[in-house]
């Protein structure tokens, strides 16, 4: 199975997944929920639980965006004249877009099973779970990236 299905298969799972939470935990939900945490991991902003909905928007929208950056490889490539290198640049690009892509909407499901099916017995303990899926796309950029410029 290629690379680029099975990126669409495990994100349709997550979107499917966070849809899931949502909806089974909605009627159960209080009419006010913690919609936003600090940085240590303190519920800080409330609202109504019909913005739940809002993050699922989101993360559809941030689904399809890095779904169509992936399909425009030419986007990410200068104007290098050797045919090899740009190859391996959109190569390298695409799979970046595939893992972006992944990781956001890993980000998005812990934070829809946070706000419903973790919401009675959320802990500021699981915000390291957080932190550790917001930090790891940054290290894998900084390779990315390391791996995109040669240094001569």
């Amino acid at each position: 199975m290629k690379t680029k299905q099975i990126t669409k298969v495990i994100c349709i799972t997550l979107l499917s997944l966070q849809s899931f939470f949502i909806v089974s935990s909605y009627n159960k939900l209080p009419d006010r929920i913690a919609i936003h945490l600090n940085m240590k991991g303190e519920i800080d902003n409330y609202g109504s639980k019909a913005m739940l909905f809002i993050l699922l928007g989101i993360s559809i929208m941030l689904c399809f965006s890095f779904y169509y950056a992936r399909k425009k490889p030419m986007k990410f490539n200068d104007n290098s004249s050797n045919e090899k290198e740009r190859d391996r640049i959109s190569r390298k690009s695409q799979n970046l877009m595939d893992y972006l892509n992944i990781n956001t909407q890993l980000v998005m499901t812990f934070l829809a099973a946070v706000f419903t099916v973790l919401y009675e017995k959320y802990t500021s303990s699981l915000i390291f779970i957080f932190y550790f899926l917001i930090l790891l796309p940054m290290v894998i950029l900084f390779f990315y990236i390391k791996g995109i410029v040669k240094v001569k």
